[in-house]
């Protein structure tokens, strides 16, 4: 496993596992506010089927402090670069990513030539817009909440996150009693400058986004996209990609499949181990 810290790529773990040229390189991308701890877990246990890359998002972990990652650098042309420079063609590759993370493996899908792509999988990410109103929208959304975290201080920060962030909605207001979740703030708020938050909230909104919905109308690879089953808003996306597929029910997930699309809803403690069904999409064999 090597940890970098150079000054043209994004920071990132790569662990190599010996894998042959011919089998996918797997490249896991974090969510808003997060960094590539938090998916070390996965890299950790994936890193034993296929070599493994996390990365830093701009703005986030150690890439934050890249003085040469220009401010106004998007993160799938970040990314893109990095990995460029980490696989270079004709090297596969599998995306994963959550939330953000989701949305940035899915522009960069879209962005290779189709050799490249080995396999996606979407995390609760959204695909875009179709709608401009909805996008102006959303965008002034995003440059509004930007304008608060840049007027935080890093206390103000972690109070922001407990008493509003991860009491929102989305969260199913449950999450402030995860066992771990004193331990996902710190990773939040370690070191975490907002400024930087800001930034790249406004340069990755969604807003901001092209539509992927033509791309996945069909993708060149295997894709799967899961949902939680109490995520409203990203099962509703799920549905919408499903629609003109036929439903499936297996175990205590419900699935949908077309040749080359998967979508999942899932609940917590009943769907497949994570790291198997990643496997299967890579064609990689099961650890």
């Amino acid at each position: 496993m090597h940890v970098h810290l150079t000054s043209d790529m994004l920071a990132h773990t790569h662990a190599r596992c010996g894998a042959s040229d011919s089998e996918a390189a797997i490249v896991l991308l974090h969510g808003f506010l997060g960094d590539r701890r938090d998916v070390e877990p996965l890299r950790q246990k994936l890193g034993a089927l296929a070599d493994c890359i996390s990365l830093d998002l701009p703005g986030h972990g150690d890439s934050a402090w890249m003085p040469t990652i220009d401010a106004g650098t998007s993160a799938v042309d970040a990314a893109l670069a990095t990995l460029e420079a980490l696989c270079p063609p004709p090297a596969r590759l599998l995306l994963v990513g959550y939330s953000m993370g989701g949305r940035v493996a899915l522009q960069l899908a879209a962005r290779l030539p189709p050799p490249r792509l080995a396999g996606l999988v979407i995390l609760s990410g959204s695909p875009g817009l179709d709608d401009g109103a909805l996008r102006e929208a959303r965008l002034s959304r995003d440059v509004a909440l930007a304008a608060r975290l840049r007027a935080m201080s890093p206390p103000h920060l972690d109070e922001w996150l407990r008493r509003e962030w991860y009491r929102a909605a989305l969260w199913g207001g449950r999450l402030q009693e995860h066992p771990s979740f004193e331990r996902m703030l710190l990773r939040r708020t370690d070191g975490a400058q907002p400024r930087d938050r800001a930034a790249s909230l406004e340069r990755e909104s969604v807003g901001r986004q092209p539509s992927c919905w033509p791309w996945l109308e069909a993708p060149p690879a295997p894709v799967l996209y899961v949902a939680g089953e109490e995520d409203e808003a990203y099962c509703k996306v799920a549905t919408r990609l499903a629609e003109h597929s036929g439903g499936l029910a297996r175990g205590g997930e419900q699935a949908w499949r077309r040749p080359a699309l998967t979508i999942g809803s899932t609940s917590l403690g009943v769907a497949e181990p994570v790291e198997r069904r990643l496997a299967r999409v890579a064609g990689l064999p099961a650890a």
